[in-house]
């Protein structure tokens, strides 16, 4: 075991090279110098491996390239052998290594920056073509009836080299982002419900399939038109998800372009490849600046969601402190009518039966107001029968028949009390600062509201309309100042007009309208429970 682990790093590295030099001569096989997949695997290597391993990837492409240098080695000699037998990686490995340090290639979370790494593709291809067509050029002179290499030779090189990093590199990368390998038994219902692989599945593939049997089938400029036209799915891909949908459809689409060809190194089979190079590289970067605005949106949303459930956690402490307050205000008139009953037996014997009366009157209405006072702030229906009661035929009941008007509540089908605590109180609150509302704007006879609740994408919510009818008969079109404000006491409303109705129903993804009506007005408002509301406001109570 001590010797094994004196050995392991050599081990790993041989393991680098031998797996390196495996996928190497794999890709070689069905890669030709238009379309050259080993060049993607070579910076894929380059651009995912630790610098230690670097050396281990050089050692594997140069057992690669074996083959090649000793039919050098057969047809031209041992110089222009060894001239083959250099890896093409060695020429890339600066160019990477300046564009993961200085570029920033790979940010924090693994993000990538698009930029860099298309500027990494360019040069690298750029400098490998060049390196090729310089051996071509050199070779070419010693081999009987071999055409001088042109121009056009480099590009089709370049043109490969870079065609197949954009086939495999930004495939690899995505699924280098996606990929967690602590979380691989969730992987397949995370492929389920992915809307990319839905359309990827639903949508490219059926559309490249059918442009690939068109393109089977026609001849002349209509083959040449719909190979482009296999860059169209890759577009409508990096629309909707962005540079994710650009790396998988550009990957599909390259691949399709290199099955329908009929010749690797016709004219047309160029111009096609040219054009998806092109649109491809466009794509990524489009695609790139539509991941950022898609996470920038999801970022925004996730911020507003914890800020609304920061502000009913807030209403909830509030509830929790006002509830707090009224029992305090409770225990304080309980002892405070104690006392004064004490009192009142002490010097009961001095004071008048008219006196004593008067005594007793005030003793008895100054615990009344404060335990009103204490129901205003908490109303004690809620704790004691629940939100339905308290809504029904309690504090807002009451409220109304003082003022005589006739108040009617409907709550056939709903289950308000299913509704989480904080949900509840913000309801009741809503209610009655509606009711208070409403009270406020004309004279009124009756009023008449309406709940229904129910649920919808996994959240509850509760819908409430409040119809009042003006009194046609009052002296007074409104009442008055003095008597709005005992309402609003005697319901715990604060009077803050719509505005803040719409402001409080926000805080639950709600909404408040209000509607004319020919003999009255119409509010009605909605709510939304949070699906974890449940749960914080349980651990706060």
């Amino acid at each position: 075991m001590r010797e094994l682990g004196k050995h392991g790093p050599w081990l790993r590295h041989a393991a680098v090279a031998l797996l390196y030099f495996a996928a190497y001569t794999a890709l070689r096989q069905v890669s030709f110098s238009y379309w050259l997949l080993p060049a993607g695997l070579r910076l894929g290597c380059l651009l995912f491996a630790p610098y230690r391993y670097w050396p281990a990837l050089a050692a594997g492409e140069m057992l690669g390239l074996g083959n090649v240098a000793y039919q050098c080695y057969e047809t031209l000699g041992p110089l222009y052998a060894l001239f083959s037998f250099i890896p093409p990686i060695l020429i890339e490995m600066p160019i990477v290594r300046w564009c993961r340090q200085r570029l920033g290639l790979f940010g924090i979370k693994r993000q990538v920056r698009m930029s860099a790494l298309l500027l990494c593709t360019l040069l690298t291809s750029l400098v490998t073509a060049g390196f090729d067509y310089l051996f071509v050029c050199i070779i070419a002179p010693t081999l009987p009836q071999q055409a001088p290499p042109t121009i056009d030779w480099a590009a089709g090189y370049f043109l490969g080299k870079y065609l197949g990093v954009l086939t495999v590199v930004p495939l690899a990368l995505m699924l280098w982002q996606v990929a967690r390998p602590k979380e691989w038994r969730s992987w397949w219902p995370r492929l389920a419900s992915s809307r990319l692989a839905m359309d990827s599945v639903a949508l490219l593939l059926p559309t490249l399939l059918l442009l690939m049997w068109m393109a089977t089938h026609a001849d002349g400029q209509l083959a040449l038109g719909v190979r482009m036209a296999m860059f169209l799915p890759v577009a409508g891909l990096a629309m909707r998800h962005g540079w994710y949908g650009a790396a998988i459809g550009g990957s599909a689409a390259s691949i399709s372009i290199a099955i329908v060809m009929p010749v690797h190194f016709d004219t047309m089979t160029t111009q096609a490849e040219l054009i998806m190079s092109f649109a491809i590289t466009m794509m990524l970067m489009f695609g790139s600046r539509i991941s950022v605005l898609h996470h920038r949106d999801e970022k925004e949303r996730t911020e507003s969601r914890l800020a609304l459930q920061a502000a009913q956690q807030g209403l909830y402490l509030g509830e929790l402190r006002m509830r707090h307050a009224a029992d305090t205000i409770e225990q304080i008139a309980t002892t405070f009518h104690e006392v004064q009953g004490r009192v009142l037996e002490r010097i009961r014997h001095v004071l008048s039966p008219a006196e004593e009366h008067n005594f007793s009157k005030q003793v008895i209405a100054s615990r009344f107001e404060a335990f009103q006072l204490a129901n205003s702030l908490s109303p004690r229906a809620i704790v004691t029968r629940g939100l339905a009661s308290a809504i029904n035929d309690a504090t807002i009941a009451h409220a109304f028949s003082i003022e005589d008007i006739d108040y009617q509540c409907e709550l056939r089908r709903s289950n308000i009390d299913a509704l989480s605590a904080g949900a509840q109180l913000a309801l009741y609150r809503l209610i009655c600062e509606a009711s208070a509302y409403i009270y406020e704007q004309a004279t009124l006879s009756s009023v008449s509201m309406k709940i229904r609740t129910g649920s919808a994408h996994g959240r509850r919510w509760v819908a409430v309309r409040i119809d009042s009818v003006h009194d046609a008969k009052a002296s007074t079109l409104m009442p008055a100042l003095g008597a709005c404000e005992q309402f609003r006491n005697r319901v715990g409303a604060t009077g803050q007009g719509i505005g803040a109705l719409r402001d409080q129903a926000y805080v639950y993804s709600g909404m408040v309208h209000l509607r004319s009506l020919a003999q009255g007005t119409r509010l009605t408002l909605l709510l939304h429970d949070a699906p974890k509301a449940a749960d914080t406001f349980a651990r706060v109570n």
